[in-house]
């Protein structure tokens, strides 16, 4: 302590009681017996104190306390057994510090402990009752105890556990409930994130469970051997390889690790076949967590196992796999991982794969026609890469594919006209590449498809005219093409987007019924002929209609005044004549932001509400 603050001597008869008291090796515990006192003492004040219990009642508030003293006197107890325990090993070599000033008493429980204390601060047993307030371990009150660093630590956590005790106490002292009916809040349910701060999230497990392959047995080279040139139907002579060094890794792994059933040597080594072959020289993946490690394939980055991949990250929190079957990969996303090189044929031993997602990567060379024998597959999307070469016919035998996108990549030749037995088939996404040839007649009798873009092509002929047969049809885009010919009419109540801009269509604006949801029609950039029909004013939801560039003649109709969702009109470029419409003008007043008529063309139409192009 400060120099200026020290602690006045103790009296002589203090000094002795002192003495006696506080003797570590006094087996009576005379010290546990007065902090169990005044503990006991401070408990009853502070209830009376905070809940009004009076002295009467105490009695029958004991039991709801007791245990809450008892472990603190086991706290304080054992804490001063071991420092007893302490001094009574080193009482041999002790030694008594010398004393730091003629005003200044020291006393020590042990060698290494000591504490600093006036005759006002330690209650005897004849101030027992009536000084409570100045209890022992007012520790720093008016700066006259102090506590050495050594044990400062030790000090402080008994003294925390004896206030957490003493405050369970005062909680479980209150009424069970608040107005008798309603349970106060419970103290032990867990503590909740700060705001803002989100909750994180624990990685899901995967285990396989000690039962789903109890007989595994140790496989030998040559029966690994077996096995892949069983599946593959012929031999691997090239050691360089991607296939060379896959059967290199499954030897190895296979021997070490058994995978317990043929089928997962069969599946690691695919697995393994396509990591090498999409990692080429120094270009590595940007994750490639546990992939060609001793952990099941199921837990690879990336990899999903169950039906559907629905037993597998991140759809649940944990995984594990009891019974065979379970753990076969159905689901392979490695979308935007920067992978390279090329799909390997032998993703076809994943012979459960229902969903592949390869999107957003660096993949060339053309798409393995071995996808075709992945009959379980009904989900693959390759687009944003660098596939050339032409689309497989074999995506024809893929009888339960539902979504294929292979856009924004570089293929050519014409698209196989093999769609007439893809009976679940919803979304073709196969625009912004350089197919040629004419359009896949087959298309217009798969009545289930939704989504149908093939635009910015080299695309050819003339389109079916029973499209109107595609029911469901809601987005339709052939844009940037050379079709000719005649539009088809379309009847589907869930079409949303026509875009057949920028081809060589000829005829009449197409028809357009049972449907009430359609916002976009492009037709821009033909040699379409006749008038602007009036049942486009019928189609309330549309918001872009661009008719622009075109042989179009006559009147504007009236009824497009109707379109008040319209945000965009473009009309010039064609041989438009008379008065733009009152009504059509009034749309400007509401959404018509773009109201081209003028510019280009329509000599003869008068327009005073349109922009400039």
């Amino acid at each position: 302590p400060p120099p200026n603050i020290m602690p006045p001597q103790p009296s002589s008869s203090a000094n002795q009681k002192m003495s006696s008291t506080f003797n570590p090796n006094d087996e009576n515990g005379g010290l546990l017996d007065r902090v169990s006192t005044h503990l006991r003492s401070s408990i009853h004040n502070a209830r009376k104190s905070v809940f009004g219990i009076e002295e009467e009642d105490s009695g029958q508030a004991d039991s709801s306390h007791n245990d809450m003293v008892n472990e603190v006197e086991n706290e304080v107890g054992l804490f001063f057994q071991r420092h007893s325990d302490t001094s009574a090993n080193n009482s041999d070599s002790y030694e008594e510090p010398p004393k730091r000033s003629s005003e200044v008493q020291q006393s020590y429980f042990s060698d290494d402990l000591r504490i600093m204390y006036d005759s006002q601060s330690i209650p005897t047993e004849e101030n027992d009752a009536t000084d409570g307030e100045s209890g022992i371990f007012r520790v720093y009150q008016s700066r006259k105890e102090w506590i050495s660093r050594k044990h400062r630590k030790e000090i402080f956590i008994m003294a925390f556990v004896a206030i957490a005790v003493i405050s369970l106490a005062l909680v479980f002292g209150k009424d069970d409930t608040s107005d008798g009916n309603e349970p106060i809040s419970d103290i032990t349910s867990p503590s909740r994130s700060k705001p803002g701060r989100p909750t994180p999230r624990t990685p899901p497990e995967f285990t396989v469970g000690p039962e789903l392959y109890p007989n595994a047995e140790p496989y030998s080279s040559n029966r690994v051997i077996a096995l892949i040139e069983e599946a593959m139907q012929g031999t691997i002579d090239d050691p360089n390889s991607h296939q060379g060094k896959a059967l290199k890794w499954i030897i190895q792994d296979a021997v070490g690790n058994p995978p317990g059933v043929d089928y997962r040597v069969i599946q690691r080594y695919g697995l393994a076949t396509f990591y090498f072959a999409t990692v080429s020289g120094s270009k590595k993946w940007e994750n490639a967590d546990n992939w060609l490690s001793v952990e099941h394939e199921c837990t690879w980055h990336g990899v999903l196992c169950g039906p559907d991949g629905s037993l597998s990250f991140p759809e649940t929190s944990q995984r594990r796999l009891e019974t065979p079957l379970s753990d076969r990969v159905t689901y392979l996303a490695l979308n935007e991982n920067k992978l390279h090189g090329s799909i390997p044929d032998e993703i076809f031993l994943l012979s459960d794969l229902a969903q592949l997602h390869l999107y957003g990567n660096f993949l060339g060379e053309s798409v393995p026609a071995s996808l075709g024998r992945l009959k379980r597959l009904h989900t693959a999307y390759l687009d944003n890469n660098f596939f050339t070469g032409s689309l497989p016919r074999k995506i024809g035998e893929l009888p339960l594919l539902m979504n294929m996108d292979i856009s924004k990549n570089s293929m050519t030749g014409a698209i196989p006209d093999v769609f007439s037995n893809l009976n679940q088939l919803k979304n073709l996404r196969l625009d912004d590449n350089n197919f040629s040839g004419t359009f896949p007649s087959s298309l217009a009798q798969v009545g289930t498809l939704e989504v149908l873009t093939l635009g910015n092509n080299d695309l050819q002929g003339e389109l079916p005219q029973d499209m109107s047969q595609l029911s469901k049809l809601g987005v339709i885009q052939l844009h940037e093409n050379e079709l000719s010919g005649k539009i088809p009419d379309f009847a589907s109540p869930y079409l949303e987007e026509i875009n057949l801009d920028n081809n060589r269509f000829t005829g009449l604006i197409p028809t357009i019924r049972d449907t009430a949801n359609l916002r976009e029609l492009r037709l821009e950039s033909n040699q379409l002929s006749g008038t602007i029909p009036v049942g486009l004013g019928d189609h309330y939801e549309l918001q872009r209609l661009w008719l622009d560039h075109n042989q179009l003649s006559g009147p504007v109709p009236h009824e497009l005044g109707r379109l008040e969702e319209l945000r965009s009109l473009r009309l010039h470029g064609n041989s438009l004549s008379g008065t733009v419409p009152s009504s059509v003008c009034s749309l400007r007043e509401v959404f018509l932001d773009t109201f081209q008529a003028t510019c280009e063309g329509n000599s003869d139409l008068e327009c005073s509400c349109c922009t400039r192009c």
